[in-house]
Parts: structure tokens; C-alpha cells; sequence
């Protein structure tokens, strides 16, 4: 199962940390499920990051906005 964790953060140099926090947490307590962290910022361009976001068929997408 793909679970990906997606940060959008307000500019490049951002880092948003609690996806990392979830991953670790995820990867503990459920193994057999597949983790994907994507960063994005609030500038990227809007379709290929949907399209990002849609690949691979993930199961759940998990968001996290700063």
C-alpha cells in the first residue's frame, strides 16, 4: 500500500519536518505500507504538482501546509 506524505511550505528553503515525524511513526507501527515524502512550495506550478501527487496510484495522501 503507498501512503505519500506531502508538505507545502510557503518557500524553498522550508523544510517541513512532521512528515518525517509521520513516516517514522507510519514505518513503526505499520511495515508492510510503502512511505513517499514530496515537498512542494506554494510557487510551484499548479498541474504538474497535481500530477505529482496523483502517480503511482497511492492508496492515501496525507497533507501538511505551512
Amino acid at each position: 500500500m503507498l501512503l505519500k506524505l506531502i508538505g507545502v511550505n510557503a518557500r524553498f528553503i522550508h523544510s517541513c519536518l512532521a512528515l518525517f515525524y509521520v513516516r517514522t511513526a507510519l514505518e513503526h507501527n505499520l511495515p508492510e505500507c510503502q512511505t513517499e515524502i514530496i515537498q512542494y512550495t506554494i510557487n510551484d506550478p499548479y498541474y504538474p504538482t497535481l500530477r505529482d501527487i496523483g502517480a503511482g496510484e497511492p492508496a492515501a495522501l496525507f497533507f501538511s501546509v505551512y
